[in-house]
């Protein structure tokens, strides 16, 4: 930085320094400002861009857009900050600069291309990334109509048949299709710097079938490798079904991916073979990008898919780190008994209609034991299981070789219970030191009861073992644990100096004693914060909640104990001090 700019930054600011000149102002009833030579520029300070860069990540919107009206020396950086991240609202605000009218019955005649266009652009070639996952219409103020929606904006732009992209320099763009049509709208986003691409659409249904969209699918997928060579992260959230094999296929080998998110046809083998060699890719999702946890619909694949991981070898994946996966436990199972790459993110979801066995989710946490056992990341979620047939935690005891875990995530939705004690916990702690995350939720979904096994054998004491050997554990979820009896603090654990949350369902409790269970949860997370889970009754929610508020009190009345304490240390340490100096000076003076 230069030696005026320090200056600048060290130079008080007057108040006037903030007023401009209005010359290039059009409206005649604004008065315009004496012209002279200390009004006509900002201070020196807000012409240097960094500094003017720190004011403008303090601002919002409403800020930003009086921001780029003030002047011209603030105009070109807020303009920028502003139309940086596009949402549906702005890009509807945007494109209003050709549409005099929202009408969407007489859209293509009130196109003002001509006219606008220049306009336009001055605001398009700042937008990087764009949302438009949200698109459903909403009233309008002034009249009783609903806005236009984005789909329809789009397909009227569509018309004129534009190569070129709307917004020359988009990056990442987020678009959901509500109807076949709209898929044609993404393709005036497609464009040479587009980095980042995640495209959902609506599931068929009896008015657009699968065969509705299955053109306009095919027509981007041979598009995107065309217009967007520079893409390295493709999500696609709609049905592609084995018609689109080739199309897909093509994709994957033309472009140099490093992200990949796809329903399960991404497992044909002229698909996956093409994924198995590739350099650069780093996360592989395979399956539906959105994930119902308690969905009770059977998922079935395309049954003209063929799935043949025969041609997987131990360079095959060289730079794979991340696999998201929902699959039927035996695809799951044949994939990771031949994958070889280690991973550091690792999420196996199955099937409900599975009726898995216990030797199947012991071979496949084997696997992984086997085979990743540096994973960083791991999540498990199982739904649907035999009634009278009950999962012991111990089937996934190959997975405490993982040394390495940090976060994990276990989620078993099922008809039969799960078998989790204290013990557990302990060997679990004993195995993860470094955990960060923990998150254990299970659910008798046709029974009235929460599903462990035996209430009484889950309680804080597992907590406790996680305080004393995870020192860096950070989050804590749990569906429920029996908190009835409270022993006293522990002593042999020392309280964690970090940010602890604890989230909760359904407790064996006593409503009398959260004050007690407060303090016990204090004293080994002081700066513990309490979520009780929404899933449960009122009952529930409100004992969790009291217990929240008793932690927050017992913090604070530790913090003043503590304030109280240190006040009266400085008292003491005054009072010597001044009987020190008394001795030193004072007597020797009067002495003399």
């Amino acid at each position: 930085m230069a030696k005026s700019d320090l200056s600048a930054l060290t130079t008080r600011l007057p108040l006037s320094a903030l007023s401009f000149s209005f010359s290039h102002s059009s409206t005649s009833a604004v008065r315009r400002a004496p012209s002279t030579d200390k009004m006509t520029t900002p201070h020196r300070a807000l012409q240097i861009p960094d500094v003017l860069e720190i004011i403008i990540d303090h601002l919002n919107a409403s800020d930003l857009a009086r921001l780029c009206r003030t002047c011209s020396a603030f105009s070109g950086p807020a303009t920028r900050r502003l139309w940086k991240h596009g949402t549906s609202q702005s890009f509807k605000a945007l494109t209003g600069m050709w549409i005099t009218d929202y009408d969407s019955s007489d859209l293509p005649h009130r196109l003002t291309l001509a006219k606008n266009w220049r306009r336009f652009q001055i605001y398009a070639q700042h937008i990087q990334t764009l949302d438009l996952m949200n698109t459903l219409p909403t009233k309008r103020e002034d009249t009783d109509r609903d806005e236009c929606e984005v789909g329809d904006l789009l397909a009227a732009l569509a018309v004129f048949g534009r190569q070129a992209p709307l917004l020359p320099h988009l990056r990442r763009l987020s678009f959901y299709a509500k109807e076949p049509h709209d898929l044609a709208g993404a393709l005036l986003f497609l464009g040479p710097e587009l980095e980042h691409l995640e495209l959902v659409a609506h599931p068929p249904d009896e008015e657009n079938t699968e065969k509705d969209w299955a053109i306009p699918i095919g027509c981007l997928l041979e598009l995107v490798p065309v217009r967007a060579p520079r893409l390295a992260e493709l999500g696609l959230g709609l049905k592609v079904s084995s018609r689109h094999v080739e199309s897909l296929a093509d994709v994957v080998q033309a472009i140099e991916l490093t992200a990949l998110g796809a329903e399960t046809i991404m497992l044909d083998h002229t698909i996956f073979r093409h994924l198995a060699a590739s350099k650069t890719l780093k996360a592989l999702q395979v399956g539906a990008i959105t994930f119902d946890k308690l969905g009770s619909e059977n998922v079935v694949d395309d049954p003209d898919m063929k799935i043949d991981f025969s041609f997987v070898t131990p360079w095959s994946f060289p730079a794979l780190k991340t696999l998201h996966i929902h699959e039927s436990i035996k695809v799951i199972g044949d994939l990771l008994g031949v994958l070889r790459t280690e991973l550091d993110d690792l999420c196996l979801r199955f099937y409900p209609e599975d009726r898995f066995s216990e030797y199947q989710l012991a071979t496949l946490a084997a696997a992984v034991r086997d085979n990743h056992k540096n994973v960083h990341k791991l999540e498990l979620c199982f739904r649907e299981r035999e009634k009278h047939t009950s999962l012991r935690w111990s089937t996934f005891s190959p997975l405490l070789k993982c040394k390495n875990l940090m976060h994990f995530t276990f989620n078993y939705f099922s008809a039969s219970s799960l078998i989790l004690a204290d013990h557990d916990m302990l060997d679990l702690a004993l195995a993860w030191p470094n955990l960060r995350t923990l998150e254990i939720d299970w659910l008798r979904r046709h029974g009235v009861a929460f599903g462990l096994g035996r209430e009484e054998d889950f309680t804080l004491a597992a907590l406790a073992h996680l305080a004393a050997n995870c020192p860096h554990l950070r989050l804590l979820v749990l569906e429920s644990f029996d908190c009835f009896n409270v022993p006293p603090p522990p002593t042999d654990i020392p309280p964690r100096k970090h940010a602890f949350e604890l989230r909760v369902g359904r407790t064996t409790n006593n409503i009398d004693r959260a004050k007690v269970l407060a303090t016990w949860l204090i004293s080994i997370w002081p700066k513990i914060v309490v979520v009780p889970l929404d899933r449960w009754s009122e009952e529930q929610q409100m004992f969790w909640g009291k217990v929240g508020e008793m932690a927050e009190v017992v913090r604070v009345m530790k913090i003043l104990q503590a304030e109280r304490a240190q006040d009266a240390e400085l008292a003491i340490a005054r009072t010597e001090k001044v009987e020190e100096w008394y001795e030193n000076y004072a007597t020797v003076g009067m002495r003399s």
